[in-house]
């Protein structure tokens, strides 16, 4: 059986929240002190700050592009879309909307090379905070225009604002990334709706209506009712010669061959090879129920109630296998959030390396790089290989010269503003008539 490539785009994350925390958001939202709030969308209405812009002044892929909605009707290269100066860098964007509002969702609509997306973070009126974080993945053309949705999590959408900031890692792109536009949806009150146009505002029905598909489909988890398939998950075998394990070793899963169809490209062509017909049951070895337990949570839930650190790799190989994209950005979120650390990350770099887990490699690399002075000061580091220390002096090396261009970028571009804010040129002299 062969398995089909890996896709760029994510899986669409459908999630699934408890009574109680589903209560929670709806207190936030209509409020509990008579305060009258309406779910409202708002395009980015002003850029306060870049890392870089492909083009200047009033020509196209600056940065001002991205303002109000789309405007590239098709995948290409258009300079209605906003772009960043070079090609495979890390880049942000700091922009902000009309209206203050508590962040639900944010969609960016990229017409090129999409994927690049990497960390979403809110003003708190003192500091940016960050509520999200994927693994960026902007390698291969879908060759359509995508609309990035990234939802903002529970314990973030208390924060009040207009203004956010977006950061993308280009690695892997084949060429520039480019975003259309970025729109906002959110819930807003008091003051904050007064003269707010009414298309903007949003049917509260509409998220609701979200919230009770998912909750829907979650349902139907582990459901011998509507079931048309069932998986039998047998434990590994550490004894190759042993004859086929024992019914207690395995667990049976009453699954729907239409959510795994929509949810796994992989089970989708199993579905359609005639591999898992109507009725039917397909054994899987070598992965322990456990792992596919949670796998199947994701599936059916966008979620995983309790996540062992130690389960984060064998999950993620597991939702690569199936090409569940969602579930590998979440495990590697996961394993650089509770498992990557300084102490750590040489050994796990060196581990990687070793084994060929290309995707854990690169984002042990790339912490590395960015606490390269700490981390060569353990012993671990010391071990690595000549080629290993290599690579990752020239990484800290690149991603220091990238802040020095930063830097000086910024510096060039407050040059420029101040030279823009003074006086015209004596374009008299050169011969020609001038007047204001």
């Amino acid at each position: 059986m062969s398995v089909l490539p890996l896709r760029c785009s994510a899986v669409p994350n459908t999630r699934s929240w408890p009574v109680s925390v589903e209560a929670k958001l709806k207190s936030q939202q209509w409020g509990q002190e008579g305060k009258k709030q309406e779910r409202v969308r708002q395009w980015v209405s002003e850029v306060i700050g870049f890392s870089s812009q492909f083009g200047t002044g009033e020509g196209g892929w600056t940065a001002r592009s991205i303002l109000g909605p789309p405007r590239v009707q098709h995948y290409s290269d258009n300079g209605l879309a906003m772009a960043f100066a070079r090609v495979g860098t890390r880049e942000y964007i700091d922009v902000q909307i009309e209206r203050p509002c508590k962040f639900e969702e944010i969609r960016i609509t990229e017409s090129l090379c999409p994927g690049a997306l990497e960390v979403v973070s809110l003003w708190d009126g003192q500091q940016m905070v960050e509520v999200f974080r994927r693994h960026a993945d902007c390698g291969i053309h879908p060759r359509t225009i995508r609309v990035q949705e990234v939802q903002i999590p529970v314990e973030h959408r208390h924060i009040t604002t207009n203004r956010f900031r977006l950061d993308f890692n280009q690695q892997g792109g084949q060429t520039w990334y480019e975003i259309d536009a970025i729109e906002v949806i959110g819930i807003c009150s008091g003051d904050s709706m007064i003269g707010l146009p009414s298309h903007l505002k949003v049917e509260a029905g509409q998220s609701d209506c979200k919230i009770r598909i998912a909750d829907s489909v979650a349902s139907l988890f582990k459901d011998e009712s509507t079931c048309d398939c069932h998986l039998i998950i047998c434990e590994p075998m550490d004894n190759h010669d042993s004859p086929k394990p024992d019914q207690d070793q395995c667990v049976r899963i009453a699954a729907h061959r239409g959510i795994l169809a929509a949810r796994s490209p992989l089970f989708s062509m199993m579905i359609n090879n005639g591999e898992l017909a109507l009725g039917s049951e397909k054994r899987i070895m070598g992965i322990a129920p456990n792992l596919m337990m949670l796998f199947f949570e994701w599936i059916y839930t966008g979620t995983i109630n309790e996540m062992d650190p130690f389960n984060v790799v064998s999950l993620m190989a597991v939702a690569d296998y199936y090409q569940v994209e969602d579930l590998v950005n979440y495990c590697i979120f996961q394993y650089e959030t509770k498992v990557l650390d300084l102490s750590a990350a040489a050994v796990l770099y060196r581990h990687w390396c070793s084994i060929g887990l290309e995707k854990l490699r690169d984002v042990t690399a790339d912490f590395i790089a960015r606490n390269f002075l700490k981390v060569s000061k353990t012993d671990d580091f010391k071990l690595l290989e000549q080629q290993q220390l290599l690579q990752l002096i020239e990484l800290h090396e690149a991603y220091q010269n990238d802040k020095s261009r930063k830097r000086k970028r910024e510096e060039n571009e407050e040059s420029v503003q101040e030279i823009l804010a003074g006086p015209p040129p004596p374009v008299a002299s050169r011969g020609l008539h001038w007047s204001p």
